[in-house]
């Protein structure tokens, strides 16, 4: 038997969005679910504020409060606090319209009011709990438009993902769901907004200093946008590059705040060449501008998160993370998921059942992200193969492997059942779409009628017969074209009877097996293009035992997550240990790891190799003598 088939370095780090905690991780929400915490918004910034009617003006200043200050024990200087000045004008027009305001998900303790006035004088005003968001009251109805002014408290740069405020004396990034108090009358109607970032405070100089958004880069916008447009927002400052990509096909803009391996410009132009492709494959002509935000941190290489904003893409990368194939992917899903999520959502859309439909939303996006890279030369073939093998190892060796949808749905927090989720939809999307070209394939091309001859008559009843469909591009874009229509998510029997219509009756029972049941979708020969043949494959999966990330957030740095049965405790781990350092590639089932632990006052040293149970599943070998550029369909 062949050795077990370690995953690429980087197979399950393609999946660190879909991995992030699910408050922070927002996978694509309905259209018509309005409250979801985390649905993306219907981007409307970069059109020019009219005079008049409801507006906002938000500033937001980073401040210092103290110089670094030295350390009593004679280590590394303590930083100094770090918080953000807010200050909001606020006029909505109709009376009462001003007098609930809310924050999403700040921190309580966290935000400390500094004044509050209308056309009348100063009002008081409090922030109360009401979770999971905090609510402002104000001791009077406003009268007019309102200014409010308050300090929201800034944490050190952490490498998390929930929502949050982050700064240092160089840089400031926080998430609007815990920075922004806005009326609650405004989060569905679109007003002009003046947005200011004053980045002053930040640096030892102006050198490089600026600011950016998710509505774009620079430190003043004239938008429009709704109040949970402003929400789901990112806000950056600091020593940033910007570049802005102004052309016929769209407008799109991009900002990175830290360094990286390479170089972000050229990045940056794949990405807005890469939306301009989906729009004319999706023949969208009214796609609206779209900022990408990159922001560097301390997490370590392959546990980056790519993540849809408001009106933009935010990738969060450690400083010694490359610009690989997993990377690429993540971000041109989170692109791509204009369409494939808010735009076209299909299956359940009731509040509590939006993952059952994550097979599609977060599963067919993927893998249509994945095809659409390869096609347009963005992708190497190697990196295919690396891609598709991940998602054939989380599938094949998930602990959640046996549940079906319905069930994994139900608990889709749970660690390790949203990657499964994705990668159950992306292989069933690859399997149907290659059934699709196949049977495309084979249909002889209509004959052209002689020059001479007068043109016949269109049949009465084909006249209306929409084209058939060749490929899961065509599939998608009919349903896109029925969702516009109907203004809202479809039901899966629309994406049934278009695979019906297609592939014939059966493709009912393959998509209960492969979706509802939980079945391995296995790949027809030749599914990924002429440079891959099929072959199985013994998965080990990368496991260390215990959750690292979970573990370094924690302040004490006890062992999270450790499993009794897992590869840490098997080598001597124990309950209440204390991390104290680690040496680990991540991805590396194959590659051991060097973990060092405090207990009880004295260092422990283990080694063992982080592997989790092998399965077996479907793989792909390259075939030699196909030059790479002949490979895409």
């Amino acid at each position: 038997m062949a050795a077990p088939a370690r995953l690429a370095p980087l197979a399950l780090a393609a999946f660190a969005a879909a991995c992030a905690p699910p408050a922070a991780r927002c996978p694509a929400s309905p259209p018509s679910v309005a409250a979801a915490p985390c649905a993306p918004p219907a981007p409307v910034a970069g059109r020019p504020a009219p005079p008049t009617g409801p507006r906002l003006t938000i500033t937001l200043t980073p401040i210092l409060s103290a110089a670094p200050a030295a350390s009593p024990s004679g280590d590394a200087p303590i930083p100094p606090e770090a918080a953000v000045e807010v200050e909001i004008i606020a006029a909505a027009g109709a009376p009462g319209a001003l007098s609930r305001w809310s924050m999403a998900a700040a921190a309580p303790g966290a935000i400390r009011i500094e004044s509050a006035s209308d056309e009348s004088g100063p009002i008081a005003a409090e922030l109360t709990a009401a979770p999971p968001a905090l609510r402002l009251r104000f001791a009077r109805p406003p009268k007019g438009a309102v200014r409010l002014h308050y300090v929201a408290r800034a944490a050190p740069f952490s490498g998390g993902t929930s929502p949050a405020v982050e700064a240092d004396p160089d840089r400031f990034r926080a998430a609007g769901e815990a920075l922004l108090a806005l009326p609650d009358a405004l989060d569905d109607k679109a007003v002009p907004v003046s947005l200011h970032i004053r980045p002053g405070a930040l640096g030892a100089d102006s050198v490089g200093r600026g600011a950016a958004s998710s509505f774009g880069a620079g430190a003043d916008r004239e938008i429009v946008a709704r109040g949970r447009d402003l929400r789901f927002g990112t806000y950056l400052a600091g020593p940033l590059g910007t570049a802005v990509f102004e052309a016929p096909e769209g407008h799109d803009e991009a900002a990175w705040l830290g360094y990286t391996t390479f170089d972000p410009r050229p990045v940056a132009a794949d990405l807005a060449a890469f939306r301009t492709a989906v729009r004319q494959l999706f023949r969208d002509r009214t796609s609206p501008p779209l900022t990408l935000l990159l922001m560097t941190d301390a997490r370590p290489a392959g546990s980056f998160v790519a993540s849809r904003r408001a009106s933009s893409v935010l990738l969060q990368i450690g400083v010694q993370e490359p610009w690989s194939g997993p990377l690429r992917i993540a971000a041109a899903t989170e692109i791509l998921r204009g369409w494939v999520g808010e735009q076209l959502w299909i299956g359940p859309a009731e509040p509590g059942r939006e993952a059952e439909a994550y097979w599609f939303t977060e599963g067919v996006a993927r893998n249509l992200a994945r095809d659409l890279l390869f096609r347009f030369g963005l992708l190497s073939p190697a990196e295919v193969l690396e891609e598709m093998h991940g998602l054939s190892a989380v599938v094949a060796t998930s602990p959640h492997r046996g549940r079906d949808n319905q069930d994994l749905a139900a608990h889709a927090r749970e660690p390790g059942v949203l990657p499964l989720l994705v990668a159950r939809g992306a292989l069933y999307a690859a399997r149907t779409d290659a059934l699709l070209r196949r049977r495309g394939a084979v249909k002889p091309p209509a004959a052209a009628p002689p020059a001479a001859a007068p043109p016949a008559a269109a049949p009465p009843a084909a006249a209306a017969e929409a084209p058939a469909a060749r490929s899961l591009d065509d599939v998608i874009r009919a349903l896109l074209a029925d969702a516009h229509g109907r203004r809202g998510p479809l039901p899966t029997s629309a994406w049934l009877d278009a695979l019906s219509a297609a592939l014939g009756p059966g493709e009912a029972a393959a998509f209960r097996d492969h979706i509802e049941r939980g079945l391995p979708a296995a790949l027809p020969e030749g599914a990924l293009g002429p440079c891959f043949r099929g072959a199985r494959r013994r998965y080990e999966p990368f496991d260390l035992g215990f959750d690292l990330d979970a573990t370094r957030a924690d302040p004490a740095r006890a062992l999270a997550g450790l499993r009794a049965a897992g590869p840490a405790a098997r080598a001597g781990a124990r309950a209440g240990d204390l991390l104290a350092e680690i040496e680990v590639t991540r991805g590396r089932a194959d590659v051991p790891v060097k973990l060092a632990v405090q207990r009880a006052g004295k260092r422990v040293v283990l080694t063992y190799r982080p592997a989790g149970p092998a399965g077996d599943g479907q793989g792909w070998t390259r075939v030699a003598g196909v030059a790479d550029d002949a490979c895409a369909h």
